[in-house]
């Protein structure tokens, strides 16, 4: 098991400064909230996932991950390609069902909701892949109300989305249709669109992945200024070492295990369960 104390708190007191994107505490109360929210606690027991590929070959994703994260931090995911970093995102995010183990988020255990339970769970989560995901027949303004679009809000859908797309950079750009905009920009629709639920964890899955460095840097400041003026808790799967070494904490894992690893510039502690 790994706990992951907080190294930066998001709360600013006194003369300090935060690190706020675009709009910053501007744009915070402009999309109805406060500048900084309390995020998520996220405690996993003992989270197995196989994949049955053909009778012969079994792929573990997950091998008894123990994991608590604290509110208000940003954590690195890292390890190789198909080491299970993306399958922990899907099963905190309930994409996709554990074959065991359990996965609490504040009060809620995710791992025994019904079908029904789990949906509205999944809307208070605040997703970012790697490919956008974002519908081409709608021009991004839309695209961050679509995410919305089917519930009851206590706020105004289109004049929130506006507001979070200033926040991201993207004033004046919000009749665009995707192919109009850059990967970067789309990305920060992406980004818009996982905060228009006002959700209190944001899983980002290699979120700079299809971005040249640059851009991708551009989207990392995003996301880590997003602890600052959203307060969320963020998780952030990726191979990007410029991620791990400016993220809270980082855990690497291994065939679905969690492993001890040290990048320059953060903190990781990890054990292994061999």
């Amino acid at each position: 098991m790994i706990g992951l104390p907080r190294r930066n708190p998001p709360a600013t007191t006194g003369t300090q400064q935060p690190n706020h994107p675009e709009g910053g505490e501007d744009a915070a109360a402009r999309v109805g909230k406060p500048a900084v929210a309390a995020g998520a606690r996220v405690v996993v027991r003992g989270l197995a996932k196989r994949y049955q590929l053909t009778p012969e070959v079994t792929i573990t994703a997950a091998d008894g991950i123990d994991l608590t994260v604290e509110p208000g931090q940003i954590i690195a995911v890292t390890g190789p390609s198909g080491s299970g970093k993306s399958t922990l995102l899907h099963l905190i995010g309930a994409i996709d069902r554990p074959d065991a183990g359990t996965i609490t988020v504040d009060d809620t255990e995710v791992t025994t909701l019904t079908r029904g339970a789990l949906a509205r769970y999944r809307r208070g989560i605040g997703f970012v892949f790697q490919r956008y995901n974002l519908l081409p027949a709608l021009t991004a303004l839309d695209n961050v109300t679509a995410a919305v679009l089917p519930y009851p809000t206590d706020f105004d859908k289109k004049t929130r989305a506006a507001a979070l797309l200033a926040q991201v950079g993207l004033a004046g750009r919000e009749n665009s249709l995707p192919s109009r905009l850059s990967g970067g920009q789309q990305q920060r629709v992406a980004i818009a669109r996982a905060l228009i639920g006002r959700p209190r964890l944001i899983l980002a899955d290699e979120p700079t992945g299809n971005l040249d460095s640059h851009t991708g840097a551009e989207i990392l400041a995003l996301l880590l200024g997003l602890r600052d003026t959203e307060g969320v808790t963020i998780m952030i799967a990726t191979h990007d070492p410029t991620i791990a070494a400016q993220a809270d904490h980082t855990i690497h894992i291994t065939d679905g295990q969690i492993t001890p690893s040290h990048p320059a510039g953060a903190t990781a502690i990890g054990t292994a369960r061999r």
